[in-house]
């Protein structure tokens, strides 16, 4: 008989983040893994502690059928940030009866840049019964549900600037090669397609919006573009950044509500040095009608535990929700804060090092 305190979990999609969130669960007493499914034939048919590289307490094998997730109460989604790319694949989970988290960015906050496929979405999800939210620590946390907290405390927000200054130096080349780092400037104008940055600005900004109630004229989202060239080689886990190659790309965006710039957000991803114009780390600009704040946070909050912790602790509280296409913001604060309680005192994998998955393939 099932425990009916305990969730049982499926994971699509096992690469970098997928074997974050294994991790994650196999320190929860709380949650079981029950399905690990990929659509990579390096990793279909293989056990799952092979694929992460080390025992997890999870006797599974890799499955590439989304049919694998019925044993599942909730699916982590960790596949594409375009809602175009991931929509078929929810509407298939949503038809096997099964709650979801995505990480897919777009999914985030959907409602106003992707009106009809947001409504489509919605209805699908009610007529199955299963309930479905796009988070992770940005969009989902950082750019948008944690600022708005901060309002709690404020008369009235009049303008929001959050800038992040992410470290990519334990990234791998594959992965640095999609932000145009450790490129000449000519290489790097060269490019075709436009280097990726951050994905979910847009969906930041709507969320920010519609929840201080702001009718926004525009939104702007800049090219991505260097910043820093490297006077030094600064080295990385896996990667040298030579000297007169890109360090540190910027990528932002904005948004204007009657004539002024309201919302802010910047991306900073690279090799950070000190010396370097830029805080290393997040910082939050409020100006409000009774009092500005300005907040720093040094270390950055890490993706690689942001994202893991966000779509875990939302297990519990996606089971609970009703049915249809969620965000964050439809969550109290007593739902979604970590207590602790699930959490076991030792894990079958190390935790000293949140990393420690990414080394392996």
């Amino acid at each position: 008989m099932t425990d009916p305190g305990l969730h049982r979990v499926a994971v699509v999609g096992l690469g970098k983040l997928g074997l974050l969130f294994v991790e994650r669960l196999a320190r929860r007493q709380d949650m079981e893994l029950v399905a690990a499914v990929d659509t990579d034939p390096n990793k279909v048919g293989r056990k799952l502690d092979d694929i992460v590289g080390r025992h997890t307490g999870f006797d599974l094998v890799v499955e590439d059928s989304l049919d694998a997730v019925v044993r599942a109460d909730v699916v982590l989604v960790a596949t594409a940030s375009r809602l175009t790319v991931v929509a078929d694949m929810l509407e298939e989970l949503a038809k096997l009866g099964v709650d979801i988290v995505s990480t897919c960015e777009e999914l985030g906050y959907p409602w106003r840049e992707f009106p009809d496929e947001s409504r489509h979405l919605d209805q699908v999800f009610r007529e199955h019964g299963v309930s479905v939210v796009g988070c992770g620590s940005n969009p989902g946390f950082l750019m948008d549900f944690l600022p708005l907290n901060f309002a709690f405390g404020l008369e009235r927000i009049d303008s929001i600037s959050i800038a992040r200054a992410l470290d990519m130096r334990p990234h791998r080349p594959e992965r640095l090669t999609r932000f145009g780092l450790g490129l000449t400037e000519k290489e790097f104008a060269a490019l075709d397609p436009k280097p990726t940055g951050h994905v979910g600005f847009t969906q930041s900004m709507d969320c920010i919006a519609d929840v201080l109630g702001w009718e926004l004229d525009e939104r702007v989202e800049s090219e991505v573009s260097p910043l820093i060239f490297a006077t030094e080689p600064r080295a990385g886990e896996h990667v040298t950044i030579e000297r007169g190659t890109v360090a540190v790309i910027e990528h932002s965006a904005y948004a204007v509500r009657d004539d002024e710039k309201v919302i802010r957000l910047s991306s900073y991803f690279g090799f950070h040095t000190e010396g370097d114009p830029i805080f290393h780390g997040d910082v939050y600009e409020i100006s409000a009608s009774d009092h500005p704040i300005r907040i720093e946070m040094a270390p950055n909050w890490s993706p690689f535990t942001g994202t893991p912790s966000v779509v875990v602790n939302m297990v519990g509280p996606i089971r609970d929700a009703e049915p249809g296409l969620r965000s964050v913001i439809d969550f109290p604060v007593t739902a979604l804060a970590a207590s602790g309680r699930g959490v076991s005192a030792v894990s079958p994998l190390p935790v000293d090092d949140p990393l420690v998955s990414m080394v392996h393939p």
